[in-house]
């Protein structure tokens, strides 16, 4: 798991006009950790993927995707055999019309948000959660 206070100062300053930094209870790092990574940042109620990317040499920060707990209808980890071996893994996130892949995050930081997601909905329809 990654400390919201050790990211970039670009996605913080991001995270900071999307969600109040005092509410994030889940911080991790997935995707490519050199070139392309996202931070994932969960609070009570969201799930707040953010990206850096560069346009010729000017990097920026942006949202990836923003969600509402009550928007996800179905959560799964998925993992190939490099990725067993490695302890990563690809979360899913499928909502209505989309589905949404954060690959490369460890195994524990999935788990984890898979939990705190599902916690918050035990009688509704995301009892059919996987893990």
């Amino acid at each position: 798991m990654a400390e919201f206070a050790l990211l970039p100062e670009k996605i913080q300053k991001l995270a900071t006009e999307q969600i109040d930094p005092r509410s994030i209870v889940v911080c991790a790092i997935g995707g490519s950790q050199l070139f392309q990574p996202e931070f994932v940042l969960v609070t009570k109620h969201k799930l707040l993927v953010l990206a850096e990317a560069t346009i010729g040499i000017l990097p920026y920060a942006m949202v990836r995707f923003e969600l509402d707990f009550n928007q996800i209808i179905f959560l799964s980890i998925e993992q190939t055999f490099w990725q067993k071996l490695a302890r990563q893994s690809c979360l899913k996130i499928e909502i209505l019309r989309e589905n949404y892949l954060i690959d490369g995050l460890r195994l524990r930081d999935s788990k984890k948000i898979i939990t705190l997601i599902r916690n918050q909905f035990v009688n509704s329809s995301l009892s059919k959660t996987e893990i």
